[in-house]
C-alpha cells in the first residue's frame, strides 16, 4: 500500500451538511480500499480565480494509504460530481519531495 494525499475542493455556496455528506462518501471510499490516517477541514477559502463563476471553496484534505490506485479512483467518483470545483491526489512521498524543493528554492533572508 503506498502513502497518498488528496486536496478536494467543493462549492462554497454548498450548506455544510451537504459538504459533510459528501466528505463521508469520500472517506468510505478509501476505506474500502485503504486506511484513512488523517483528514484536515481547511474550510471555507476565497479562489485565486473564478471556477465556474464559483469564487469560494470549501477545502478538505486527506492523508491515507491506499491500495492501488487512488488517484484514479478519486478522480472518477469526483470528476462528474458538480458539487466539487476541483481536486488533486498526489503520492506522500512526492509531496514530501516537491515541499523540500521549495524550501530549498526560496531565497535565504539576511539577518542585517
Amino acid at each position: 500500500m503506498q502513502k497518498y494525499e488528496s486536496v478536494v475542493v467543493f462549492d462554497g455556496s454548498l450548506p455544510e451538511e451537504t459538504i459533510a455528506k459528501e466528505q463521508l462518501k469520500l472517506e468510505e471510499l478509501i476505506k474500502e480500499n485503504g486506511s484513512l490516517e488523517k483528514i484536515d477541514i481547511w474550510g471555507k477559502k476565497e479562489l485565486a480565480y473564478t471556477i465556474g463563476k464559483k469564487k469560494t471553496g470549501f477545502y478538505i484534505f486527506f492523508q491515507y494509504e491506499f491500495a492501488g490506485d487512488a488517484n484514479e479512483l478519486i478522480s472518477a467518483s469526483v470528476r462528474y460530481n458538480e458539487k466539487v470545483l476541483r481536486s488533486m491526489t498526489v503520492l506522500h512521498t512526492d509531496a514530501a519531495i516537491i515541499a523540500k524543493k521549495v524550501v530549498e528554492a526560496a531565497p535565504e533572508k539576511d539577518d542585517e
